[in-house]
């Protein structure tokens, strides 16, 4: 059985048979996929730690009805990864973030406005549902059973966030955390809060501390913005599976 596309039903039950009338999925299988009758996708639901196989028994061009054959649960990410992102200044590297962010496991982005954001992006309703279905897209491609959540803020509330969990990255290293350090046993969520593309300033910086919010270095070579999260929600992925 050669299961190829996956798909998000939102809050959706799964019984024994399934129709689909989502006008986006109906077409897509009809003229993108060019699925077939007895082909098989794969739904999940966001909820449960699951994925189930369907047979397609009828594929019309307004739904589409299913056979459920089987479900395969999956294993489960104990640790919240929640990143706090500043804004970044083109539209293109939001979209990459939310790609990224999806294969390692991150639970939410907020994205804020920093001192030194270089560029206040305007970011309308129509580009924020963009973004909401390509972290959509990223989930089913990339396997995982939640789709990452998408928050845009002014300020990061850096006292309503668990102080002890919390870091943020800077390229000075006295008196700081190296990456090793964050791995605690028994530890369920990281809030991560990344540079902008020219650093923070030094009143955040001072927000921080305040804050308790510990400070981490990442090394002697400067990363971009963009490559921060992915190395570290990666590490962290990896220590605890």
């Amino acid at each position: 059985m050669k299961v190829k596309h996956r798909f998000y039903l939102e809050n959706q039950d799964f019984w024994d048979t399934l129709t689909i009338h989502d006008k986006e999925i109906v077409h897509q299988c009809n003229k993108v996929l060019r699925l077939k009758n007895e082909d098989f996708v794969r739904v999940f639901n966001g909820i449960q730690n699951c994925d189930y196989v369907y047979q397609i028994r009828w594929l019309r061009k307004d739904l589409i009805d299913l056979q459920l054959i089987d479900s395969q649960e999956k294993s489960v990410i104990q640790n919240d990864i929640y990143i706090y992102q500043a804004f970044p200044n083109k539209l293109s590297k939001y979209e990459y973030l939310i790609q990224k962010c999806s294969e390692v496991w991150v639970k939410k982005i907020c994205f804020f406005r920093s001192k030194f954001t270089q560029k206040t992006p305007f970011l309308t309703e129509n580009k924020k549902e963009r973004l909401q279905k390509i972290a959509k897209e990223a989930a089913e491609q990339s396997g995982r059973n939640t789709v990452v959540k998408l928050e845009f803020i002014d300020t990061i509330p850096l006292y309503n966030i668990s102080q002890e969990n919390s870091y943020f990255f800077h390229t000075q290293k006295d008196n700081c955390l190296k990456l090793r350090d964050i791995i605690q046993d028994n530890q369920s969520a990281f809030h991560l809060i990344i540079w902008p593309e020219w650093w923070f300033e030094k009143s955040e910086i001072d927000d921080f501390q305040e804050a308790q919010i510990q400070w981490v270095h990442l090394g002697q070579y400067v990363l971009r913005t963009e490559t921060v999260w992915a190395v570290v929600a990666f590490f962290i992925l990896q220590s605890f599976t």
